[in-house]
């Protein structure tokens, strides 16, 4: 079952990594938030979502804090119309 993940990082996230990222997840937003960033985007699985923290430890990224909730019909509206920015 889908799910939103929402993941805050103690830095930026590299522009290349970040490209790979949207390559392979929908619904990528990012934020900054102090000094570092928040992301968020939409993952099929357990599988998708071990790979999302992969691809952010890969790059030495230093995850604060990983949430994910399951992500439900009425979410969608909002998730699709939402801005995104890097």
């Amino acid at each position: 079952m889908a799910s939103i993940c929402r993941v805050d990082l103690a830095g930026p996230i590299p522009a290349a990594q970040l490209s790979m990222i949207r390559s392979r997840f929908d619904g990528v937003a990012l934020r900054t938030a102090g000094t570092g960033s928040v992301l968020e985007c939409r993952v099929a699985d357990q599988s998708a979502t071990r790979a999302l923290q992969n691809l952010l430890w890969n790059v030495g990224s230093e995850i604060r804090s990983f949430a994910s909730s399951v992500l439900t019909h009425e979410m969608t509206p909002f998730l699709t119309n939402r801005p995104t920015g890097e």
